[in-house]
């Protein structure tokens, strides 16, 4: 009869094993449940200063960048101020640029005429080159939505940007020769 019944039975002696090894790390687990529970809540503390640190960092940072926008208008006698902040959780962080003439209020960059995006960009890439230096700086027509006078104001900055940190810059199709003449220490 045992043998006729040991074909029906759903256990074996290695599942019992199996189950005596689970209850014994589940008896673990809930014995160490406590200092499990306090390296979680450190871990995510730790994640939370880290976040803070780099958030407070890149603000700083940000800060650094808008002030060197803002003189570059001021110096070029344009009058218009830019502000940047960040935006959003620390996992989806996002950087929102924003500008107007002066005494307006702000607007997204997203709402300015081509020509005002295109001296808030240049004045972005030469205040980021400032802060940290490239050995190469490459413009695809950055006065291509400037007028005349504000393609001069343009080249202006990036001239004076190229006297303070020497840089290979790279020009695309320029409105006129009388621009790119105006860069050049030579030809």
């Amino acid at each position: 009869i045992d043998k006729e019944l040991i074909q029906y039975m759903d256990v074996d002696d290695s599942l019992l094993v199996e189950k005596d090894h689970l209850m014994k790390s589940l008896k673990q687990i809930a014995a160490n449940q406590e200092d499990l529970e306090k390296d979680i809540h450190s871990a995510l503390d730790t994640e939370n200063k880290m976040e803070d640190t780099y958030y407070r960092k890149f603000k700083r940072e940000l800060k650094k960048v808008q002030t060197k926008i803002n003189s570059k208008f001021q110096s070029a006698e344009i009058k218009v101020y830019c502000k940047i902040r960040l935006e959003g959780s620390f996992e989806e962080l996002k950087v929102s640029i924003k500008a107007a003439a002066a005494k307006e209020q702000t607007r997204k960059v997203t709402a300015l005429s081509g020509g005002q995006i295109s001296m808030i960009s240049i004045c972005l890439i030469l205040s980021l080159q400032e802060i940290k230096p490239s050995p190469l700086c490459m413009f695809d027509e950055p006065g291509m939505f400037l007028d005349d006078k504000n393609a001069e104001i343009a080249n202006k900055l990036i001239k004076a940007t190229l006297e303070e940190n020497p840089i290979q810059l790279i020009m695309f199709l320029p409105k006129s020769s009388r621009q790119l003449y105006l860069l050049a220490d030579s030809l």
